[in-house]
């Protein structure tokens, strides 16, 4: 669902997704990279107007969440950014967890020690490789407790709690043939199209009344589609 390439900054805006761990759901933020600058020059190319803006969007991500994966970077030693942007997220007193990828190989798992400098424990540290599949189970296990229960768990919870005398009076409920989806004529979706630097993202923050997409002068800010829904009258737009 997001843009990925090997150009540092592809990520800008927040992209936003419904996921669902083993029947337990919830609401995915993923948030533009936190670049290094030096005398507003980024390191990595990137042009700075944009990248104090992504940065401020991410902490401001963060604070809104129940969750935080704050993920660095296995193949690099930690730096003095790398320490002070995760005391600054672990002062926000939420569930944080140091996610370091490109941990591709067992031999690798030797890096994680120049983590272990931040003062986290062991279950809240998780060496992955995304590009190879591993460590991921741990982390989805990890994530999977941190969310609530879903509406079935609850219900099996509730059953247990039901004498055998109760179950005898429950009546069999009667299959009923799945209709299919109605479209709702009151929820209209709108794409926002033109070339770069017309000033899509300026609009769509005017119409829904929020800073949702970063903007800047710069032409091709904006990369990932941006979704947003707002309500006027009774039309869900």
């Amino acid at each position: 669902v997001a843009i990925v390439s090997d150009v540092s900054g592809t990520t800008r805006d927040v992209r936003r997704r419904e996921i669902d761990i083993n029947g337990r759901e919830a609401l995915m933020l993923d948030t533009g990279g936190i670049s290094k600058s030096k005398n507003e020059i980024m390191e990595d190319g990137s042009e700075f107007k944009i990248f104090t803006n992504v940065k401020r969007k991410a902490v401001e991500t963060a604070k809104e969440a129940d969750i935080v994966l704050y993920m660095v970077d296995g193949k690099n030693i930690p730096d003095d950014e790398d320490r002070n942007l995760f005391y600054e997220l672990q002062a926000l007193g939420k569930k944080l967890a140091l996610v370091v990828n490109k941990i591709d190989n067992d031999k690798e798992l030797e890096r994680l020690w120049d983590f272990y400098e931040f003062g986290i424990n062991d279950d809240e540290m998780f060496g992955i490789s995304v590009s190879h599949n591993r460590g991921t189970k741990k982390l989805f296990e990890w994530l999977y407790e941190q969310l609530p229960p879903s509406k079935e768990e609850l219900a099996e919870e509730q059953a247990k709690t039901i004498s055998d005398k109760e179950m005898d009076l429950l009546v069999d409920p009667i299959e009923v043939a799945e209709e299919p989806e109605e479209v709702d004529p009151n929820h209209i979706k709108v794409a926002i199209i033109g070339k770069p630097n017309v000033g899509k993202s300026s609009i769509l923050n005017a119409l829904i009344g929020e800073e949702r997409s970063v903007v800047s002068p710069i032409a091709g800010t904006t990369i990932d589609p941006v979704d947003e829904t707002y309500e006027v009258g009774d039309k869900k737009i």
